[in-house]
């Protein structure tokens, strides 16, 4: 093994460490029922490839339809379901699935996401 491969090594091992840190960081995950429990508005961030963080909200209504706007990005729409105890967004504008988990009940709420095509992100609801 050369110097290189132990490098890229040591910061995959890094990463994956402070990937779980974060997620241990999370309150309890709660099994999706209803969409109705996600309603409203959500701040935070989505990790995109080559960018980093970047800002983005998502805005959830009563008829499963949500809108959601990341910084730099055009303004993504689509619908909400529940699917194997996990909310399932699809976005009509990009084509795109994602799986959202929402974590805590009644103090501090935070929702994840990751997108089928590799993205993730926290959000939190508005203040």
């Amino acid at each position: 093994m050369n110097w290189k491969s132990v490098g890229t090594l040591k910061v995959f091992a890094l990463l994956l460490l402070m990937a779980c840190a974060a997620c241990t960081s999370l309150p309890p995950a709660q099994v999706a029922t209803d969409t109705k429990a996600i309603v409203g508005k959500w701040d935070g961030y989505i990790l995109l490839r080559g960018t980093g963080n970047n800002a983005a909200t998502l805005q959830f209504f009563d008829d499963g339809r949500f809108v959601g706007s990341v910084a730099g990005w055009p303004e993504s729409r689509g619908t909400v379901k529940v699917v194997d105890g996990k909310y399932r967004m699809h976005s009509e504008t990009r084509n795109v699935g994602s799986t959202l988990t929402l974590h805590g009940d009644g103090g501090e709420r935070v929702l994840t996401i990751l997108t089928d095509d590799g993205h993730s992100g926290q959000y939190r609801p508005a203040k």
